[in-house]
């Protein structure tokens, strides 16, 4: 469990996210009292770690160990990136590992959980890939960066997360169309525009943005469909 001391000691981005990814891979082939230990690395700044180890010792499936710890590792994760300093090494070096982090805004492979788990998790990583890229993208010639390092499947959650992903985007499109977009490979440029004439988002920009702006993002959609593509515009 020195993987996760680590995480408050000013362990690198990629070491980080191996670090995470072991100490997953432990807790889920770990017996009970490994994972009441590990969880108790977990929660350094608990008011009252006795009782919350007491009642983490009342959990009895492997399903719910393995929900608390992912969930409190992507607090780890979350509070890192926030409280990085901003400046641009720092920055340079979490985009290179960004790829890694990602791969911890989805439950670790091979855990079967039910229903109501499979909810939570979604949820939790739809709250943290908003807040990945809201850290990240200080400024607008980085959007793109971000996006082509991000695996498809965080990008396709945002949409889940109207909200978040109506600002986001709007952000994207404001001033910024041609700088983002000539970056992007023309894969992610494809899943790009994709998310921003999906019927979802447009029915969201439609009610919630100002009639200028939208105006404003419905040209802009026009002039940037591939061919083939037929957008609900309203």
């Amino acid at each position: 469990m020195k993987k996760i001391v680590a995480i408050s000691q000013g362990y690198t981005s990629t070491a980080l996210a191996s670090a995470v990814k072991t100490t997953l891979s432990d807790l889920s082939s770990s017996g009970p009292q490994a994972q009441l230990s590990a969880l108790r690395t977990l929660m350094p700044h608990a008011q009252n770690k006795e009782t919350q180890i007491q009642r983490l010792a009342n959990i009895s499936t492997l399903t719910e160990l393995l929900k608390t710890a992912y969930l409190k590792i992507q607090e780890c994760i979350i509070s890192l990136l926030i409280n990085l300093p901003q400046n641009p090494n720092t920055h340079n070096h979490l985009l290179d590992a960004i790829p890694k982090l990602t791969d911890l805004l989805r439950p670790p492979a091979g855990v079967h959980s039910p229903t109501d788990l499979e909810l939570t998790l979604a949820a939790q990583v739809k709250i943290n890939a908003t807040h990945l890229l809201k850290t990240l993208s200080q400024t607008p010639t980085t959007h793109a960066t971000i996006i082509e390092n991000l695996d498809i499947t965080v990008l396709l959650n945002l949409l889940n997360s109207s909200s978040s992903a109506v600002k986001l985007w709007k952000n994207l499109l404001a001033n910024n169309e041609n700088t983002f977009l000539n970056k992007l490979s023309p894969h992610k440029k494809q899943i790009a525009l994709s998310l921003i004439y999906h019927p979802k988002l447009c029915v969201l920009l439609a009610a919630k943005l100002m009639r200028r702006w939208w105006l404003q993002a419905k040209d802009f959609i026009q002039r940037h469909l591939p061919p083939g593509y037929t957008p609900i515009l309203g």
